[in-house]
């Protein structure tokens, strides 16, 4: 079962049933793929509470308790630290919230980050793998 740190936008195109304006794709549709194999155990979701703190700023508070109580069981909250906030902001001050996603999963040793936001994070640099959801 592979272990995938997942960026706060995927919950949002599954739960905001998003399109993406410049291609017209639809990008809740591998998202929602990629929790629905989380549901079969194919991945053990690494869920931080920085995304859980996103969620609660950009989505009703019940839409968020939905979705993580059906993915509980195949989900791992991983917390961080003041100290970790601290390192993302100087590793990097103009989106050191992506520089957390990346020190959360480094830390929990996953095996891919998941982002639709895949330039910022190789901007930061990992040695992890990023990459969108339907190139799983």
């Amino acid at each position: 079962m592979s272990r995938l740190y997942i960026d706060t936008n995927l919950f949002i195109n599954v739960i905001n049933d998003e399109v993406s304006m410049h291609s017209n794709e639809n990008m809740a549709k591998p998202a929602s793929k990629l929790f629905f194999e989380a549901l079969f155990c194919k991945h053990t979701l690494l869920i931080s509470t920085w995304t859980l703190q996103e969620l609660s700023r950009k989505i009703p508070a019940e839409m968020g308790t939905i979705s993580l109580e059906l993915l509980k069981k195949k989900t791992t909250i991983c917390r961080y630290s003041p100290d970790e906030e601290l390192e993302a902001k100087k590793r990097y001050p103009e989106h050191y919230q992506d520089a957390l996603h990346i020190i959360i999963a480094e830390r929990e040793n996953a095996e891919c980050i998941v982002t639709r936001n895949i330039d910022d994070f190789l901007k930061i640099g990992t040695k992890i793998p990023v990459k969108k959801p339907e190139l799983l």
